[in-house]
Parts: C-alpha cells; structure tokens; sequence
C-alpha cells in the first residue's frame, strides 16, 4: 500500500528514515533551522511529531524491536560522541567519550540569533570570542553561507573551514 505522508505544513526533508518495530511509525532526523531536530511520522494518523529540540545529532542503528536507538550528537561544548536513546528521544546516555583533551579547550560561546531579510526571517550562529565581555568591542568575522538547501548548525566548531572556534580564541 502506498500512503502520501506530504503535508503543506511539514516543509522538511526527512533522512536516514527508521521503523518502528510495530511498524506504526517512521522516525528520523532533520536540519531545523541551526538545529538537528527528530521526528516521527504516525502512519495511521497521518501526523508528523517533533521528538527532540535545539540539539545536533545524526541517528545511528536501533535496535530491532525499536527500543535502543544509537545516535552520533555534539553541541557547542563538546565534541561527536555515540549515545543510546529510547524511541521517545527524552534521556541520552553518553556511551563514549572520544575526544577527552576536547574538556581542556578554552572555546567561546555561542548563541543563536535571527533577523529579517527580504520579509523572511533569517537564523545564524554568533560565536563569541573566548573570555568575551560585554559591551566591549571585537572585530567581526562573518562567514555567509548560501542556503537554503543548506545550514550551519550550532554545533562543535572547532574544525571546519571557517575557522570557528579557532578564530574565537584569537
């Protein structure tokens, strides 16, 4: 049977797509804006729900009846690391720690910030310089990115060509 699961309110493109065990529903990941975000789709229902919030990830293997699901994640902090998760994507449990001299870096801040452009509203990552302090002044470093079919997220950056956290230690 095929079923069209297109809706004019879910615009997304969905990757590395997996079933539940039961077959009632697809999960899998998305760019959302700077994030990373997971849904999953209710077959029966025909309804799109968002698993997770303003987290990186990208999904990994599951288990076969759904119930372990292994994901690469990251943020601003802390570089990839495997974490395991249920099918509700509330807890993650770090399962290693690939990278632990990352712990020592001194590595700015970052935020995400919007603005209006054309009458859309446009999202970017601000990485603030390592020890900033406000309302004192710091040469600006701006690194456009063309979009829309794709984003700079806010993740770890410490690699990558635009320098990230690299710059901000400057």
């Amino acid at each position: 049977v095929i079923k069209d699961a297109s809706s004019p309110s879910f615009d997304l493109e969905a990757a590395t797509p997996h079933w539940s065990g039961d077959g009632s529903r697809i999960t899998f990941a998305t760019g959302q804006r700077a994030y990373t975000t997971v849904f999953s789709y209710d077959v029966t229902a025909a309804r799109y729900t968002a698993l997770t919030e303003r987290r990186t990830l990208q999904l990994g293997s599951q288990s076969r009846d759904g119930a372990v699901i292994a994901v690469l994640q990251d943020s601003p902090e802390s570089p990839n690391d495997v974490y395991v998760t249920g099918p509700d994507f509330r807890t993650f449990n770090r399962l290693t720690t690939t990278n632990p001299q990352a712990a020592q870096f001194a590595l700015g801040a970052s935020e995400v910030v919007t603005w209006k452009s054309d009458g859309w509203t446009v999202e970017g990552v601000l990485l603030k310089p390592v020890g900033f302090q406000p309302g004192t002044r710091y040469p600006l470093l701006v690194v456009a990115h063309g979009g829309p079919a794709g984003a700079y997220v806010n993740n770890y950056r410490v690699g990558g060509l635009e320098g990230g956290q690299l710059w901000a230690g400057q």
